[in-house]
């Protein structure tokens, strides 16, 4: 919370009876974030691993990432709208440029039609 304390609408009454920001100050001045890093040090130690804090809670200014966790789909392939989370998607799908089959009709495309010479050819070219 000390990472994005400056966002924080510090005023605001928690379950404690006290504002979020006197809860804050009474962390930092009692000890809690020293206690954190004595922990982080033990913690690295039983694990042979060397995590920082800022492997745990990212710094504001140094994000992992800014996109979010998920992003709403909308369009014709997701008509009511979809969610997703971006860890689910490979990077690869995140944009797509695809060929469009425009129809006339609902019930035209449902025929089956066959490639013409041109559609064939271009088929066979790309990749």
């Amino acid at each position: 919370m000390e990472e994005i304390r400056a966002h924080l609408h510090l005023d605001v009454m928690t379950v404690t009876g006290k504002t979020l920001g006197e809860n804050l100050d009474e962390l930092k001045k009692n000890g809690f974030y020293a206690c954190c890093e004595k922990w982080l040090e033990e913690f690295n130690k039983r694990y042979h691993v060397s995590l920082t804090k800022t492997d745990i809670i990212r710094p504001y200014d140094d994000p992992i990432g800014v996109d979010g966790s998920i992003a709403i789909l909308k369009g014709n392939l997701a008509p009511e709208g979809a969610v997703i989370k971006h860890t689910a998607c490979p990077k690869e799908m995140f944009k797509a440029v695809l060929r469009a089959r425009p129809f006339d009709s609902e019930e035209e495309c449902f025929i089956p039609r066959k490639p013409s010479a041109a559609t064939a050819s271009s088929e066979k070219a790309s990749p």
